[in-house]
């Protein structure tokens, strides 16, 4: 019975030891995209960044899925004795995972910030467009008042 239980956490621990490992590959990808995303904003290529975006979505969902199933097994673990070097192997690897996802969402942030900044740039000069609108529109709908022949409302019916 003893030696089930070892071959479960074995089992298990080797399963976590990828998912972990997956996640770290997928967290490196998304870093790489991060900072891919950083430079089309930059460039304002907008059909790039959405393509873009689409990729992150999916390694986003892979990890995800890698997390989800990692639920799954990692409790088991929690109680099992593991060697010392597969435990610190683990909490390198979670370690690694998490300082890179910090690094995408602070690349993130950043790239929020500059967004908002461009939108706002955006917005004014709509807004100044729409201003010089109206005045060239009023200034058109005086000059055809003027162009148009005024009759003289003072003269009678015989002229």
């Amino acid at each position: 019975m003893q030696s089930l239980s070892q071959s479960a956490v074995a089992h298990d621990a080797e399963r976590v030891l990828e998912l972990i490992e997956r996640q770290q590959s997928l967290a490196q990808e998304l870093e790489h995209l991060a900072m891919q995303q950083s430079h089309l904003i930059e460039q304002s290529e907008t059909s790039a960044l959405l393509d873009l975006l689409a990729k992150r979505q999916g390694v986003i969902d892979s990890l995800l899925a890698a997390q989800g199933e990692m639920r799954t097994v990692a409790p088991r673990l929690e109680r099992a004795e593991l060697s010392d070097s597969l435990r610190s192997r683990l909490n390198a690897l979670i370690d690694d995972v998490s300082r890179r996802l910090e690094v995408v969402m602070a690349v993130d942030e950043r790239d929020k910030a500059s967004l908002r900044v461009e939108r706002d740039a955006v917005r004014t000069e709509l807004s100044a467009a729409g201003t010089a609108q109206q005045a060239r529109n009023a200034y058109l709908s005086r000059g055809q008042a003027a162009a148009q022949p005024v009759g003289n409302r003072f003269s009678d019916h015989k002229g």
